[in-house]
């Protein structure tokens, strides 16, 4: 054999590798149906053929016949039926790795393309279903569109809605409180709707769905309901308010009342716009019940007990204005100081003089045997105002 024919029987050997390289693709990524919308994609004036399955069948007999002769003319051809089918499999391969986050490795056409349609529907269902955990606020910085779908892939939206579920879950435990009705039940609650299920059919598997608007609206109403029936009963209006919006039990509740007013719930304390600020703050839980009593035993400090529920003085140092420095028998000194006084200059100004405190002076140990030799007299007790 000469050199030429060596050649030429290499270069054919090559090309029927070639050719059957071609053919494993184009079967693997489907077959005849796929390489015949490849087929006719490739050159547009194909789309006015009626039978193309037809014409692809005889050009692919054709091109067997010319592989048998060891004419390639057509591989050119068959490499562009190739490229088409894996362009159309790598687009797959990109819409299911922009839905999930995740690769793709199949190299079926038809699989790919399953997987990615399934997947972006899992996608807008969970678009959907953080939409319903969200606020108003929370949704805008994240650019839902009218459709309450995102940008974000599947991973990414599965993160949002691990980080809304606890303030959901806070929002189901108060709707199994105040309604009385176990999580099951809400799910069956007709009225409202609160909950839905969502199948994942990509995912093979069905989440719980619930509404955040719907289990605000749910708690909303039930806590209406509670405080006309609280009103009905006798309690003061601005109590049946924090019983029922901090879901204060009856029994908690009523003790509370009957406590701070002294047991008389029935005629209207005096300074009556102060002890309904006091019983506010304890009720809401800005102070203590010993705090509130304290406030009420000295309700005619009017001002002073407004500046603690306005969050303008601290209780701590009002319960030493009151205790320690000796300021409870004069409400216009304390008006004073909340209006910004001097502490020494009122005290002095009203004749008020400080509780002593327990501690004695500390003697220093050159002073020690100072006060042996004097008489035994006690030691005063240092005063708040002393420097």
């Amino acid at each position: 054999m000469s050199t030429d024919e060596e050649e030429r029987e290499e270069r054919n050997a090559e090309q029927r590798a070639r050719y059957a390289s071609l053919r494993d693709e184009i079967r693997l990524m489907g077959g005849e149906n796929y390489a015949i919308q490849a087929f006719r994609d490739l050159d547009y004036r194909r789309h006015q053929v009626r039978d193309i399955a037809g014409l692809y069948r005889n050009t692919r007999r054709a091109w067997a016949k010319q592989a048998e002769m060891d004419r390639w003319e057509f591989m050119g051809s068959l490499a562009g039926i190739r490229d088409r089918m894996l362009q159309r499999l790598e687009r797959a391969h990109s819409a299911y790795e922009k839905t999930t986050g995740k690769k793709l490795s199949v190299k079926s056409i038809k699989k790919a393309e399953e997987r990615a349609k399934l997947a972006e529907s899992d996608r807008q269902q969970l678009c959907k279903m953080l939409f319903r955990m969200l606020t108003p606020a929370q949704r805008e910085p994240l650019g839902f569109n009218r459709h309450q779908y995102l940008s974000l892939n599947t991973n990414e939206i599965k993160e949002k809605i691990e980080e809304a579920m606890p303030e959901v879950e806070e929002l189901l435990q108060a709707a199994e409180r105040i309604s009385g009705n176990s999580r099951d039940s809400l799910k069956e609650d007709m009225l409202y709707q609160v909950h839905n299920l969502i199948w994942l059919e990509y995912e093979k598997k069905e989440i719980d769905d619930w509404s955040r608007d719907k289990l605000q609206k749910m708690i909303s109403h039930k806590k209406r309901v509670r405080f006309s029936e609280l009103m009905k009963d006798g309690i003061p209006k601005h109590v049946a308010e924090i019983m029922s919006e901090s879901e204060v039990g009856d029994e908690e509740g009523i003790t509370l009342l009957r406590t701070l007013r002294g047991g008389n719930i029935t005629d209207k304390p005096a300074n009556y716009k102060t002890i309904v600020e006091i019983e506010e703050m304890v009720f809401s839980g800005k102070i203590g019940l010993e705090d509130g009593l304290l406030l009420v035993e000295n309700s005619n400090h009017g001002v002073l007990v407004s500046a603690i529920h306005d969050k303008k003085i601290e209780m701590d140092f009002a319960r030493d204005l009151l205790t320690q420095l000796n300021f409870s028998s004069h409400p216009e000194a304390t008006a004073k100081i909340v209006g910004g006084g001097d502490l020494k200059r009122v005290a002095l100004l009203f004749g008020i003089t400080p509780a002593p405190t327990t501690e004695p002076e500390e003697v220093t140990p050159e002073a020690h045997d100072e006060e042996e030799g004097r008489s035994g007299a006690p030691v005063r007790g240092r005063s708040r105002f002393s420097d």
